[in-house]
């Protein structure tokens, strides 16, 4: 099931919330600017992936298939990567442990991810490797993940709740060169389950 709601942008201007069930209604009103009516939302959604726009769609063969792509796309992680340097300390990612909040700006992601990769090669790692990442949602997850893809490998993500049985049974099927993981995660891999 989907949630119900306006089909319409209403400019933030929320005349009633509430719940139903699982799901949020929002109704709202469908006045713009002085009354006018709200442009439609899907004008804007169809402007963005118009032609020369930031989303523009195209059809290309990939791996022998034709498929939609966005035209504009980088061409890899390793340039997605490569260009976030151009928004220096904005904050790429905010963690919080306990009371402190641990702030990544993008270039402090990129400059750690470099020492990072340079690690995972010193240790063999290149492209086609794989590298799986068992840990919690911190930074190092994140760092350790675009360290693998900036080197061309493959990261293998895998769930930090897993038990010590499913852990084996991804290690098993995906056979990464390199396990990466937290304290706490490569614990439980040995047999001591939380």
């Amino acid at each position: 099931p989907t949630p119900r709601g306006p089909s319409r942008h209403t400019h933030g201007r929320l005349s009633r919330l509430h719940s139903k069930r699982r799901f949020v209604t929002v109704e709202a009103t469908e006045q713009g600017e002085g009354g006018a009516e709200a442009p439609d939302p899907m004008e804007r959604v169809m402007a963005l992936m118009a032609p020369g726009a930031p989303f523009e769609m195209g059809t290309e063969e990939v791996l022998g298939e034709e498929m939609q792509v966005f035209v504009q796309r980088l061409g890899s992680l390793r340039d997605l990567l490569a260009s976030s340097t151009r928004y220096g300390d904005v904050d790429y990612a905010v963690f919080h442990d306990g009371d402190r909040r641990i702030a990544l700006s993008f270039a402090d992601n990129v400059r750690r991810v470099a020492s990072v990769a340079a690690a995972l090669s010193e240790r063999g790692i290149g492209a086609g490797d794989r590298v799986a990442i068992l840990a919690a949602n911190r930074p190092e997850w994140t760092l350790t993940f675009w360290a693998t893809v900036s080197l061309g490998a493959v990261a293998v993500a895998c769930n930090g709740w897993w038990t010590r049985d499913e852990i084996e049974h991804a290690l098993a099927r995906t056979r990464p060169s390199l396990l990466v993981g937290d304290r706490r995660r490569l614990d439980r891999l040995a047999g001591a389950d939380p």
